[in-house]
Formats: structure tokens, C-alpha cells, sequence
């Protein structure tokens, strides 16, 4: 029978391996560090009256997580009080934003630290280096640091892991009561600093289950007990929050809310959970082909399958077979030949593929943090298992390189606005939501040329909504240059007439007052109808 408890040597220098880790979490997010306000920054950081200070530091308490006090009319399901604390006290210091960014590649560094001390408890020492240097350098995770608001799903993850660390003794003994108050309130800031570990008790639970049985615990009705308080507790805490958040802050989507962000909504029968299966195939994509990165997975550049070989099936089948891998995992844990670090996995997964809850997005970069966690550790314990020690440094060496050039390169991606939206658009062109973005971004830097492009394919995309996107506009985007298919852009998108088509564009752009790039449209169209 494997042994799946592996403690660590006392005479071994963890402290090399701590900086080592440390090291490669804060070289690769270095980029980050010039980075300037992006996305959602300007409305939870530049848009929080707390943080900027035109209220007082406790307001962070009672307002939401972009600023409104709760039980306003304004919608929002998010609040992440301690998240805001710690943006409200560096905005004092500066307003600049590399001290948010400096802060947070420091807390990326130390979750990357702390992921290695846990890992320990089921693999060797060089198996829980692996893990985290792999978990460190993996670009699923740059938004979690280059975006500032990204760094409450590496706060919640970091404070979960703390709960988990006192909940659930590394000597499979009973947690103290002690403890387990110390694990409760600590999931309990976790909540406060993003929802994305509300699940944590139920990975405790299993953990908890695992621990049980190793000791011997199951046999024993009293010290059962005693294992199964610190689920207990964990649950009955997050059951009192999310009732709680319901009730002064709704968490269910909006009246109306348009599924352009999350197609998955208008899926139904059983393609809901052959979509979920893609969801989960798409956030295992990210992490070993980190190719399609992107700050914009939603309509048209990802469209839930409508079959079992349409477009995007790919993704579902990819998924199936990783949820069935994990439940296997969980089997063998079961049976003492696994830590069922992947069956933890498995429970991380049910939220962000939205198997229990409607999320506004369809998936998103920064929610594969916490799946990671624990896919990450149980990935690199069937590595170990598989190959010789000798080809698996190899393979490991082999695979952070590229792991972190990409991180690199998508992390001086999100130095700014225009240049986040350039290169996710570069893989994922087909997402209207960043051609909106980049063309307002664009309109504020006077390229008044390109701004009207990717508004133009932007609205052709909406148009198809909620079809796949397809359209001349795209593959004239790839062979022309901007001079050339501009002035063609009523023929791209099939307008019958090209002067009405010019016309409703400037009135659009007209109407969000892009007054030079209207002007711009008048001029293209005078020349479309030729001299009187």
C-alpha cells in the first residue's frame, strides 16, 4: 500500500526552499510592478470612497465591494471588506499604483510559500518543491497578481489554507477546540476577502475524513467526534455568512442580467452539464497550455457546446475526463493510495464551473487560483508516481521555463489598458467585451482610427449574439491593415447600404460621446458617397 503521510526531514534547510519558491513567485510577477490602473481597479480602488479617502477607513465595513453602501439600490453581489481594508491603507500612503502592485505580488509570494509548508503533509520534500515552484510560475494566475483587484482570490486562498492548516493537524490528530476557532475565523476573513473558498468546509470535511481514517479515528465514535467538529464548525460559520449576504446583499444575478458574460444560462437539460464540463476542461486548458490568456472569456470568444462534437465539445470532453480522474482520486483515498488532493480539487471545481451557483462570467483567468491549490499538488504526486526521480526533475526543469517566459509576457501585458486588451484580443479575438474596452481605451489615447475599428467589430458582435461570431471583419483583421479595411467596413459586415450603416455608427458613437471618432465616421462616409 502507498504511503500517502509523508512528513517532512527535521535536518532538511526548509528555508532554501522557501526562497527559492519565494524568488520565482515575486521574478516572474516583477513586471506587475509598473503596471498601471486596469479594468476593475478604477471602480474597486478609484471608485471606493473608502480607499480614497473620502470617507472614513471604517466605511469598508459597511459598503460593498465597489463602493456603495449596502442595502443601496445599486446591484452588486461582492463584498470583500478586508480586500478593501488593505487597498484603503496603501491608497493612503500613495495613490500611485505600484504600491498596490508591490503588495500584491508580496502576498502571490508568500501563498506560494505557504502552499509548500501544506503540501508537505502528504508529499516528499521534493515533490511539495515541484508543486509549489510549478504553482508559482503557472500564467493562469498573472491576473491574480497584475490586477489589483485580483488579489482577493489570493487573499481568501491564503487564509483558507491557514484554516485548513489548524482545522486539520499535520498528525492526523483531532484539532484542539482552540484550533478550531482559530480555523473558523480564519475562513471567516477568507470570506471577507472574496467568496471563492465558501466551499472550504467541505474540503475540510474530506480532509478531515482522510486524517480519521489514518489514525484510526473511524472506529471510535468520541474521537470521531472530535474530527468532525472542525467541519461542523467551518460549515455552520459559512452558512451563517452566506445567509447572512443574502439577506443584505443579494448573491443571486440580477432581473434582466444579459448571459452575454455567461451563455451557460441559456443552456438547459443536459446540455447545462455538458457545459459545466466544458467550464472545467477550459480552466485545465489555462493551466497546461496557458496559450489562450486572456482578461475576457466570455461571449463570442467562449460559447458553451450545443452537442456532444460541436464547437467547443472539445473542452467537455477534456473535462469529463479530468472530473472523472479526480473522482477516481477520491476512490483511491479512500482505499489509502492517495492523499485525495485531487478529490479536494474536485470540490474547488464546483464553484467556478458553477455545478451550485450561477456566476456573472462563463469562467475567468483569476478563478483558477483555488482549483490549483490542489490540482496542482495532486498532478505533481502522479508525476512522482510514474516516472523515475531523474525524469521527473527533468520533465519539471522542462516545464517551468515556458511556464515562465508566458507568465512574464502576460504580465508586462497587463501593464496598461490598451496593451491588456492587444494581446488578449491577439488570442481571442472573437471577445466583445475587450473590443469594447480597448476601443474606449483607444478613444482616450486619440487613435481615433483603430477605436472605430474594434467598435465597429464589437457591434457586429453583439449583433450575433447569441450565435457564434463569425464575420469578414475578423479575417480582414488579419490580412489588412487598418487603413485599407476601414473604409470597409459597411461591405465586412454585409451592410445593403453603406451611408445607412455609416449613419447608425455615428449616431452610436455620437450618443457615448466619442465626439473626434463621429466625426472621423462623417468623413469616411463623404467619401463613400463620392463627389455630388
Amino acid at each position: 500500500m502507498l504511503a500517502v503521510h509523508v512528513p517532512a526531514q527535521p535536518s532538511e534547510p526548509r528555508w532554501r526552499a522557501q526562497l527559492a519558491v519565494a524568488l520565482l513567485a515575486v521574478v516572474v510577477s516583477s513586471p506587475a510592478l509598473f503596471a498601471e490602473y486596469t479594468l476593475d481597479d478604477f471602480r474597486a480602488v478609484l471608485g471606493h470612497p473608502a480607499v480614497t479617502g473620502e470617507v472614513p477607513l471604517s466605511e469598508v465595513f459597511v459598503r460593498e465591494y465597489w463602493g456603495a453602501r449596502l442595502g443601496s439600490p445599486q446591484w452588486s453581489s461582492s463584498y470583500r471588506p478586508l480586500t478593501t481594508l488593505g487597498f484603503a491603507i496603501e491608497h493612503r500612503i500613495t495613490a500611485a499604483p505600484w504600491l498596490h502592485h508591490a503588495v500584491g505580488i508580496g502576498v502571490y509570494a508568500v501563498l506560494c510559500v505557504q502552499l509548500l509548508g501544506f503540501v508537505r503533509r502528504w508529499l516528499t520534500p521534493g515533490a511539495a518543491l515541484a508543486t509549489a515552484l510549478v504553482f508559482a510560475a503557472l500564467p493562469v494566475h498573472v491576473e491574480n497578481v497584475a490586477s489589483i483587484v485580483g488579489r482577493a482570490d489570493v487573499l481568501a486562498a491564503s487564509l483558507a489554507l491557514a484554516a485548513l492548516a489548524w482545522v486539520v493537524p499535520a498528525n492526523d490528530d483531532a484539532p484542539l477546540v482552540r484550533d478550531t476557532v482559530l480555523g473558523a475565523l480564519a475562513y471567516l476573513a477568507a470570506l471577507c476577502c472574496k467568496e471563492s473558498v465558501v466551499l472550504l468546509p467541505l474540503t475540510v470535511g474530506w480532509l478531515a475524513l482522510l486524517a480519521a481514517r489514518r489514525s484510526g479515528a473511524l472506529r471510535d465514535a468520541r474521537a470521531l467526534a472530535r474530527h468532525v467538529l472542525g467541519p461542523v464548525v467551518l460549515g455552520l460559520v459559512g452558512v451563517l455568512y452566506m445567509l447572512w449576504r443574502q439577506r443584505t446583499l443579494a448573491i443571486d444575478l440580477p432581473e434582466g442580467f444579459i448571459a452575454a458574460d455567461n451563455l451557460l444560462l441559456l443552456r438547459e437539460g443536459w446540455l447545462r452539464p455538458w457545459g459545466n464540463l466544458a467550464v472545467v476542461g477550459s480552466y485545465v486548458e489555462l493551466m497546461v497550455v496557458p496559450l489562450r490568456l486572456c482578461a475576457d472569456h466570455t461571449y463570442g470568444e467562449s460559447i458553451p457546446p450545443r452537442g456532444l462534437f460541436d464547437a467547443g465539445a472539445l473542452s467537455s470532453w477534456i473535462g469529463l475526463v479530468v472530473m472523472v480522474l479526480l473522482v477516481r482520486d477520491g476512490v483511491q483515498a479512500l482505499r489509502g493510495r492517495s492523499p485525495g488532493l485531487g478529490f479536494a480539487g474536485l470540490l474547488a471545481l464546483l464553484l467556478v464551473g458553477q455545478w451550485l451557483v450561477d456566476l456573472s462570467v462563463l469562467f475567468a483567468d483569476r478563478l483558477a487560483l483555488w482549483p490549483s491549490v490542489w490540482l496542482v499538488p495532486a498532478a505533481i504526486h502522479a508525476t512522482e508516481r510514474a516516472l523515475p526521480p531523474a525524469r521527473a526533475r527533468m520533465l519539471l526543469i522542462a516545464a517551468l521555463v515556458p511556464l515562465g517566459i508566458r507568465f512574464v509576457q502576460r504580465s508586462i501585458d497587463w501593464h496598461d489598458s490598451v496593451s491588456l486588451q492587444r494581446s488578449s484580443l491577439a488570442v481571442c479575438p472573437r471577445a466583445v467585451h475587450s473590443r469594447f474596452i480597448l476601443a474606449h481605451a483607444l478613444r482616450e489615447r486619440s487613435e481615433v482610427d483603430e477605436a472605430i475599428w474594434h467598435f465597429a467589430v464589437a457591434g457586429a458582435g453583439r449583433n450575433a449574439f447569441p450565435e457564434p461570431f463569425e464575420s469578414p471583419l475578423l479575417d480582414a483583421e488579419q490580412t489588412l491593415p487598418l487603413a485599407e479595411r476601414l473604409p470597409r467596413i459597411p461591405e465586412l459586415v454585409g451592410a445593403t447600404e453603406s451611408l445607412a450603416y455609416w449613419a447608425m455608427l455615428h449616431d452610436y458613437l455620437t450618443s457615448i460621446g466619442a465626439s473626434a471618432e463621429a466625426a472621423r465616421v462623417r468623413e469616411l462616409a463623404l467619401v463613400d458617397r463620392g463627389p455630388p
